[in-house]
């Protein structure tokens, strides 16, 4: 039995019942929430301290976030050969004696970069679309469609890596596949990995240059004046093992029970399981529910029809442009 040093303490009597508590309680994006409740009690600091604790914070934050299944795989096989070997992750910055709490803070770091690697866009697939879509007449006037509502390939990849120092603007250049208007013809891309700027087409004739953003998902995001690209969840292929980053036998085994104990919490929290499947509701949803009516600077009547076009209006503000 721990001292009681305060009211609280006596109230929660050991650091096993508080945890169950706490749990409840803290938001995992609240950092200002822990540090506030590390200074009720002593109590309170060491539950604050646990690698317990922090192990379903991280759950919690990351259970949102694209990209879930591969990142708490990878930590799950991080802590097992941390326990093994006492070797750290490279991505920690300081190592304070708990694992889980300077994951949570090393992925909160990550999350935050703009900036993508070669090898990092050569591992991943895009969804193309193509901001403007098709004329169509309705209730009386032609609307310009948003091509954001269908997807013009889901099989966008950036492969063939190579890097190289030279006097060009980019620091990386491969080959694009999958492009929905020139699927025959070897289109190459180019990128400059410290300013996220990225461009592609048939050499020397190249399309605008987009530029890399990360999104509130902790997705990938790649836009210019034409078309938006988003990363799809590597969750969703089968194409590449669930348990990618697990390094030895017992780690893969023990990753697996973590797994398994977790899954029902997991599937719980998004809702309708096929909903997750569906494209437009979890990859799209902020730019389709910021689709607006703009009419046509430009041609506002066709034929004596008012014409107007389906467009976020994100896109406007940043290209600052009217159509």
């Amino acid at each position: 039995m721990v001292p009681c040093d305060t009211p609280a303490d006596a109230i929660f009597a050991t650091p096993d019942i508080l945890l169950l508590t706490v749990n409840h309680l803290v938001d995992a994006c609240s950092l200002h929430t822990l540090s506030s409740l590390s200074l009720v009690s002593k109590l309170f600091r060491e539950v604050l301290r646990s690698d317990q604790l922090w192990r379903d914070l991280c759950h919690q934050r990351w259970k949102g976030k694209w990209g879930f299944q591969q990142r708490w795989n990878r930590a799950l096989c991080e802590y097992m050969e941390w326990k093994r070997t006492g070797v750290i992750p490279c991505n920690f910055r300081t190592f304070d004696g708990s694992f889980w709490r300077c994951k949570y803070l090393a992925e909160e770091q990550d999350s935050r970069r703009q900036s993508i690697y070669a090898h990092e866009l050569r591992e991943l697939a895009f969804d193309f679309r193509f901001w403007i879509g098709q004329p169509n007449v309705v209730d009386g006037r032609i609307v310009v469609q948003s091509g954001l509502l269908e997807s013009a390939s889901r099989e966008v990849r950036f492969v063939g890596v190579s890097e190289q120092e030279s006097n060009e603007w980019w620091s990386a250049q491969g080959e694009l596949t999958g492009h929905p208007l020139r699927p025959e013809e070897r289109i190459q891309w180019f990128l400059d990995e410290r300013s996220g700027v990225i461009q592609w087409g048939i050499v020397p004739n190249l399309w605008p240059k987009g530029k890399m953003r990360r999104l509130d998902s902790w997705g990938w995001e790649i836009l210019n004046p034409n078309v938006v690209l988003r990363a799809i969840d590597p969750s969703d292929f089968s194409l590449r093992s669930k348990h990618d980053f697990l390094v030895d036998s017992n780690g893969v085994q023990r990753a697996q029970d973590e797994e398994v104990r977790l899954q029902n919490d997991q599937r719980g929290v998004g809702g309708n399981h096929d909903d997750q499947r569906d494209v437009n509701c979890y990859l799209w949803k902020d730019l389709l529910d910021d689709i607006e009516h703009v009419p046509l600077m430009n041609a506002p009547m066709v034929n004596g029809y008012p014409v107007t076009a389906e467009i976020p209006r994100t896109f406007l503000e940043q290209y600052r442009m009217t159509l």
